[in-house]
């Protein structure tokens, strides 16, 4: 720690400020919120996420998320983007695979999405091995 300045591994540069409304119990606060702070000119609400597009919570690019939610769109966003090229593309939960939400379903919020393909095999192949099971389980108890 220098001056009041200490590093954390995952929180990144933190800055002690006791009355900080953000701040730790230990006093820090996170320097990229105290530097969304003074851009804004004033102090973030509670809800509000920092997003730091390249990951590292060291440089001073940033987006001020209006929440969790939205903060955690821009991740999938993002993640989609790496893996496939295209942002709105989204994962199948079965085959792994990225594509166009148009070819995938979506059933309620929090629920895998997938092809409809993929969870009609999947399910397939888990019956398969359950009746497997069960002829091995019998063979073993009739000896």
């Amino acid at each position: 720690m220098r001056d009041g300045i200490t590093y954390h591994k995952s929180r990144g540069i933190l800055v002690f400020y006791p009355d900080h409304p953000r701040a730790g119990s230990n006093g820090y606060v996170a320097e990229h919120i105290l530097l969304a702070e003074r851009i804004l000119g004033r102090p973030l609400p509670p809800l509000v996420v920092i997003h730091h597009p390249k990951g590292n919570q060291d440089n001073s690019i940033f987006v001020i998320c209006e929440n969790r939610t939205y903060h955690a769109l821009l991740h999938q966003r993002m993640r989609s983007l790496l893996a496939c090229g295209n942002a709105t593309w989204r994962k199948c939960a079965y085959c792994k695979k990225h594509d166009d939400p148009k070819n995938l379903f979506f059933s309620k919020a929090g629920s895998p999405i997938y092809h409809r393909v993929c969870m009609n095999e999947y399910i397939r192949n888990r019956n398969d091995d359950k009746i497997k099971l069960t002829k091995a389980v019998k063979e073993i108890m009739n000896g």
